[in-house]
């Protein structure tokens, strides 16, 4: 736990400091109030000259606890004032107890309740963090302790030495047992630090994985409105239309074919632009609808065949990958009869879907609409830890897309 401190940021560090030194604040008033009913039963008794210093002291008390609050609540904490307040808690313990020993009853050096509230004090040090105060709040609770006791034994050698409870051998065991005391919670000091630390490391760590979910989301509504704009777009709506109005004057039947598939083509893109994943199946037919459209626009430029076994349609993708992968092979390649555009897609033993096109790219590239590979590889993060790959080669554009099993 060497060098503990240093594990945690300057302004976590405070934070916890802070919550530390509220802590021993309110521990103050709780004692003052305490002590004051206490104090005011003994007025009530007839105990008035025993507890008249006693009011003082817990004057003075409040006065300062008045001031550490207000410090408190201004966030003022800076590192004097942790040893300013270790020095005003050991002080007015040890007033009490001198002003009582040499005043009106010898036998309170013994008290058990000074030995049980130094360690208490001791206790609520530990969640200030700071280790070198602990070691400071030690020295100076023992050097007053003993200091209360010595100033009395001096004037009173024989009341002190007559019993055991009240001899120096008793005061050098009351010494050691705090001074072990304040070694433990010096050691407890450091478990609650390591806590607080993994527990500050575990937020860290939930805050970031919140604010990836987060981004990964906005990065879907993206990709589902680029998906949106793309098959919407004015080109592609423009093309069809064209191509749908030299169909109705040649050939009426294959227009309302055409109609139909455009029709579904679009059905689709709106039933299924907010959905995760989509059936295998469900994706190959909307493919056939939009190859169907591309095959009258293109008129054999474009071969697009499919070897997928039947055990596979069940299997989950994202929806309209198909259809973004076969664009941009349309958009960065030529078509020609004499060197048509070839597209297979098949399933691979690993699962993966495989959508390869010869190459024959174009001399002018057309400007990218960014919705093509980083849009399937931001969907895919948000559905599974598989990845799409892509990958060129001299001869062909490959790209191998996962399909995940139905649940």
């Amino acid at each position: 736990m060497k060098n503990w401190q240093e594990k945690l940021m300057r302004g976590e560090l405070s934070d916890e400091q802070l919550k530390g030194a509220r802590m021993s604040v309110w521990f103050r008033w709780a004692f003052i109030f305490l002590v004051t009913t206490l104090l005011l039963a003994q007025l009530f008794l007839g105990y008035r000259q025993e507890s008249m210093h006693a009011f003082i002291l817990v004057a003075i008390y409040f006065i300062s606890n008045t001031a550490l609050w207000y410090a408190m609540v201004k966030r003022y904490n800076p590192w004097w004032l942790g040893y300013l307040s270790a020095v005003l808690d050991i002080s007015v313990i040890c007033s009490h107890l001198f002003l009582m020993t040499s005043g009106t009853d010898p036998l309170g050096i013994t008290s058990a309740a000074t030995l049980f509230l130094i360690p208490i004090i001791f206790l609520l040090y530990t969640f200030r963090l700071d280790r070198i105060l602990m070691f400071f709040l030690i020295i100076v609770a023992l050097t007053g302790f003993n200091m209360v006791y010595f100033l009395n034994f001096a004037g009173n050698q024989d009341f002190y030495l007559q019993s055991l409870s009240t001899s120096p051998t008793s005061q050098i065991f009351k010494s050691a047992y705090l001074f072990f005391t304040g070694l433990l919670c010096i050691h407890m000091q450091g478990f609650t630090f390591e806590f607080i630390n993994r527990q500050v490391g575990m937020e860290k760590e939930l805050t970031e994985a919140q604010t990836r979910v987060v981004e990964l989301k906005k990065e879907n509504l993206q990709s589902q409105f680029e998906v949106l704009k793309q098959q919407v777009n004015p080109h592609f709506l423009f093309n069809s239309l064209n191509v749908l109005t030299s169909l109705i004057k040649v050939d009426p039947d294959l227009a309302e074919s055409f109609t139909e598939r455009l029709s579904k083509v679009y059905r689709y893109v709106l039933e299924n632009k907010e959905k995760d994943m989509v059936p295998l199946s469900t994706e190959l037919d909307f493919l056939n609808s939009y190859v169907f459209l591309l095959d009258i626009r293109f008129a054999g430029k474009l071969i697009v065949e499919k070897e997928i076994e039947n055990k596979y349609t069940g299997m989950l993708i994202v929806p309209m990958a198909l259809q973004l992968l076969i664009e941009n092979a349309i958009k960065h390649n030529t078509l020609s009869k004499s060197s048509p555009l070839n597209i297979s897609i098949s399933v691979d033993d690993g699962n993966y879907l495989i959508v390869k096109n010869n190459i024959n790219l174009r001399e002018t590239r057309m400007q990218s609409t960014g919705v093509g590979h980083e849009n399937i590889r931001s969907r895919y993060k948000l559905v599974s830890d598989l990845e799409p790959e892509f990958l060129l080669t001299d001869s062909y554009y490959i790209a191998r897309i996962p399909l995940i099993p139905a649940t």
